[in-house]
């Protein structure tokens, strides 16, 4: 059975932090999980233009500021300052650009022809940061099979070695560690406890994936993947709309609704 796994990446969850306008903010960056390397290109001008304005030097005389000495050009007006309304840069913007200017440092090896870019005029410098942030952690990420994202490697029996309460104690428990790594199952409940204990030793825990070290980065699977079992998703899963879409593309007829025969309660 082939999955199709659906993953809230650690750049999307980021953005869920912030408001509208700062996520309007990214144009769409396209990821391909599977076999794909998560590619991108970010324009060094949003650092440049903020650094520019805290590299500009100052001469306090009375209470009066004056620019550097500048380059020629026609007289412009000069505003007057006071100590008073001079603007500061807090230490925290001091410590976002210098992290900035890390992050795109690390990440210089990975550009290439398809990278996209962020509309870095309007993006909030920590917004940029942790997006930067979550895009090194990817690029960086090992992929190992899930098994092997656990110390000890999380390894099940044969289900044919074991009764069914030893079946569901291990199922259990394999669920709760893969939880703890943010690894999560969806659509489960049209299968029992042996089921679904034979689909994850054999398919998903030896999986490879990119194992991101980000609180915010999961990983689902799919357990009733429409497209694989279109049946079975009708049957259990489907809402009246995709009952109704389904029929007409496919012309066949809807299977009825029944009741899931297993329903648990997942981690999330």
């Amino acid at each position: 059975m082939r999955f199709i796994l659906s993953k809230s990446h650690a750049i999307s969850s980021v953005l869920n932090d912030y408001s509208d306008s700062a996520r309007q903010s990214f144009l769409i960056v396209s990821i391909t999980f599977s076999y794909h390397k998560l590619v991108f290109k970010i324009s060094g001008f949003l650092l440049a233009q903020k650094l520019e304005a805290f590299s500009i030097a100052v001469k306090v005389k009375g209470n009066q500021i004056s620019s550097a000495p500048e380059e020629s050009h026609p007289p412009i007006r000069r505003e007057r300052y006071t100590m008073s309304n001079y603007h500061r840069p807090h230490p925290d913007e001091v410590e976002q650009l210098l992290l900035n200017a890390t992050l795109r440092d690390d990440l210089e090896p990975f550009f290439d022809e398809s990278l996209q870019c962020l509309d870095t005029g309007r993006v909030p410098i920590k917004v940029e940061n942790d997006f930067l942030t979550a895009i090194l952690a990817w690029e960086k990420a090992p992929v190992w099979p899930i098994s092997r994202w656990f110390d000890p490697e999380l390894l099940l029996p044969d289900a044919d070695q074991l009764t069914d309460n030893q079946v569901h104690d291990l199922l259990w428990d394999a669920i709760q560690q893969l939880a703890s790594k943010r690894v999560f199952l969806d659509f489960t409940d049209h299968l029992n406890d042996r089921q679904l204990y034979c689909l994850l030793k054999r398919d998903i825990l030896p999986s490879e994936e990119k194992m991101v070290d980000l609180p915010t980065n999961c990983l689902y699977f799919n357990c009733a993947q429409p497209d694989e079992s279109p049946e079975i998703w009708m049957q259990y899963y489907a809402t009246e709309e995709e009952r109704f879409d389904w029929e007409e593309e496919s012309g066949q007829d809807l299977p009825p609704v029944l009741n899931k025969p297993h329903p648990r309660t997942l981690p999330k």
